[in-house]
């Protein structure tokens, strides 16, 4: 593709806003965005990517991720890259562009109650004693997350992705959903309010200026949250690095 990509969607959201905001263009320039706006052109020679049927939306970011096995912490640095180089590219297919990773741990006990709460199917095979234990304090930790989620706190998206499926990670955005969290909320933790998070103001937002990290999803996320789990275009820092349905053209 050439240095100017010009992307035309059905809905856009820039990360900040109540709603995505229809038919709106996002021009990018040297991996950063140049332009937003209904009527935004481009030169002869700009790539088109056409994303009907889409909303365009910031890069996702997961605030707490393992990526690097811990019994590797004694293995040479570049063995330790390699090794995560796979989930790496399982998160960037789910959308997610920028991830942190905050080390392992071998008592991926946060993550266990999550499922448990969540999938009953979890518990298939698991002794009776701990089902019991689950059933002793489920009905907390919901009330737990319900309170959360009616709450003014900011909420930042963190899965501990290693400690389960990679692949699963973007179950979050639904999970949240399901417990009170209202779809923008959902989506500002995984966009702008972790880009704040990191201190990472050129991320998280579709803005001059910006850095061109975007993706886009089918149908409109804030009436459907499960199409999160649908990613079908990922640009990283202004490179196409997934598109499944191609649709791209030159001006």
């Amino acid at each position: 593709m050439s240095d100017q990509v010009l992307l035309v969607a059905d809905r856009v959201w820039d990360g900040v806003g109540d709603r995505p905001v229809p038919r709106f263009r996002v021009l990018v320039r040297d991996g950063r965005v140049a332009e937003v706006g209904e009527h935004v052109t481009a030169p002869a020679g700009t790539e088109v990517v056409e994303l009907s049927g889409h909303t365009l939306l910031p890069g996702f970011i997961d605030c707490h991720v393992h990526v690097v096995d811990e019994s590797l912490n004694t293995a040479p640095v570049a063995e330790q890259a390699l090794r995560a180089i796979p989930p790496l590219r399982t998160l960037l297919a789910n959308g997610f562009t920028t991830v942190r990773d905050l080390g392992g741990s071998d008592q991926p006990i946060n993550t266990a109650l999550r499922d448990a709460i969540a999938d009953e199917g979890f518990w298939a095979g698991k002794p009776a004693a701990v089902r019991e234990k689950l059933h002793e304090h489920a009905d907390h930790a919901r009330a737990t997350a319900a309170l959360v989620a009616g709450s003014d706190v900011v909420l930042a998206f963190g899965t501990d992705a290693g400690l389960f499926p990679y692949e699963e990670n973007w179950k979050e955005f639904p999970t949240m959903v399901r417990l009170g969290v209202e779809p923008v909320r959902a989506l500002r933790a995984a966009t702008s309010v972790a880009a704040d998070l990191l201190d990472r103001p050129d991320l998280g937002r579709v803005e001059p200026g910006a850095t061109a990290d975007l993706v886009a999803v089918p149908g409109d996320p804030f009436e459907d949250i499960e199409v999160t789990g649908q990613v079908g275009f990922v640009m990283q820092a202004g490179a196409v690095v997934q598109h499944r349905e191609g649709g791209v053209s030159r001006l």
